[in-house]
């Protein structure tokens, strides 16, 4: 239950305690948000197996890191409206395929539309972060933990056009750094047959 106040309340302690240790640029190079959500990541896909909170709730749990993390930068996996006032990175998720990190593309562009938990259209517009790469990072993971289906000339299972297509996506959302699920998780050899 994503609104119990003892819930919200225990977060905020959990991060504090967090934030003690890795509030550290030596040893942290960034924070993301990754209390709520499925895998942490801020949704509850796939749909129907979840109860997504609203936005201001989602806030709630975006506070603590802002209050307790000073010197180490924090993100989310989408754009909120507590996001963008706060100078928060992003977090692709669905990196190379070319359906999805077009929609990435126009959630930081002209608000999220899929904050589930009943958004609003004042909400949606406040979500809005078309230049967070400017203040923050632009992270991403390759889809589905698959980076071979989207660096190399062959057409992925998902349609997606490969390893131009992945560029033309780096191009555009200011990519900062790729991973977990890049190609730094592919052994020499594997990289050398591509």
């Amino acid at each position: 239950n994503y609104y119990s106040e003892k819930m919200i309340e225990r977060h905020d302690e959990i991060i504090r305690k967090l934030a003690e240790y890795f509030d550290n640029t030596q040893i942290t190079a960034f924070v993301q948000v990754g209390s709520i959500g499925h895998w942490g990541e801020f949704h509850t896909w796939p749909d129907g197996t979840g109860v997504w909170p609203n936005p201001t709730t989602c806030a709630k749990y975006m506070e603590p890191y802002v209050k307790y993390f000073k010197n180490v930068k924090c993100g989310v996996r989408k754009p909120y409206p507590y996001a963008a006032e706060n100078d928060f990175g992003l977090f692709n998720d669905i990196f190379g395929v070319d359906a999805g990190t077009p929609e990435f593309y126009n959630y930081f562009m002209n608000g999220d539309t899929d904050m589930n938990g009943g958004a609003t259209d004042a909400e949606i517009a406040a979500s809005k972060m078309p230049n967070f790469w400017k203040t923050n990072y632009s992270g991403g993971e390759f889809a589905r933990g698959q980076v071979r289906e989207h660096i190399t000339n062959e057409t992925a299972k998902d349609g997606s056009k490969g390893v131009m297509s992945s560029l033309d996506q780096v191009r555009y959302t200011h990519v900062s750094w790729l991973g977990p699920c890049s190609a730094a998780d592919l052994e020499v050899n594997e990289i050398a047959a591509y």
